[in-house]
């Protein structure tokens, strides 16, 4: 028999990101199905009341337009903050993007090998790394992002140019961590 908690009785574990200090939810919210913002608005109330403060999204999610979940996130995040401005703040969140996959020109359908993209729009160039978090935050309506992702390893590209670049995109202010995903 499946027991459901009530909100009062529920209380969020968090836990660090390695040595950071930075505190995260043990239960995050990924942003791969927010196809509309009416559902995206759902979800987000849904688990922010219950403590959830990570909020995961990338560039490339989003069907059948690779971005829009992004798109979808920022503008529910802003519609959330008028709701309630101490509940969204922006200080108690922690919002993530992942950087490979490359955006998708206007609204042109994903094909069956979802790629859409130009030849330099993919991967961990640092030319797609710094065009990938700048609009990335522009679709998320934040001035950073919490942490970046290395969304798959490149093999095109060096490691040194990859971490280079990365510690670039810290410097600037884009974000306060880097890491990998799916390496």
């Amino acid at each position: 028999t499946l027991v459901l908690m009530a909100q009062k009785d529920f209380k969020m574990e968090y836990r660090l990101v390695g040595e950071t200090g930075l505190k995260v939810s043990v239960l995050g919210m990924g942003a791969m199905t927010y196809d509309t913002v009416d559902k995206t608005l759902e979800l987000l109330r849904c688990v922010r009341k219950y403590g959830v403060n990570f909020f995961d999204n990338a560039e490339a999610y989003g069907n059948p337009i690779r971005g829009i979940a992004e798109i979808n996130f920022g503008k529910a995040l802003k519609i959330l903050q008028k709701e309630d401005p101490k509940l969204w703040r922006r200080s108690d969140l922690v919002l993530t993007t992942k950087i490979f996959w490359g955006p998708q020109a206007g609204d042109v359908k994903l094909g069956p090998d979802r790629r859409s993209v130009g030849v330099n729009e993919i991967g961990l160039t640092r030319k797609h790394l710094f065009e990938g978090i700048r609009d990335a935050l522009k679709r998320q309506q934040v001035e950073y992002v919490d942490i970046v992702y290395a969304h798959r390893p490149d093999p095109l590209t060096s490691i040194e140019n990859i971490v280079r670049s990365f510690n670039d995109i810290l410097k600037a202010g884009y974000a306060f961590e880097w890491g990998t995903s799916m390496w």
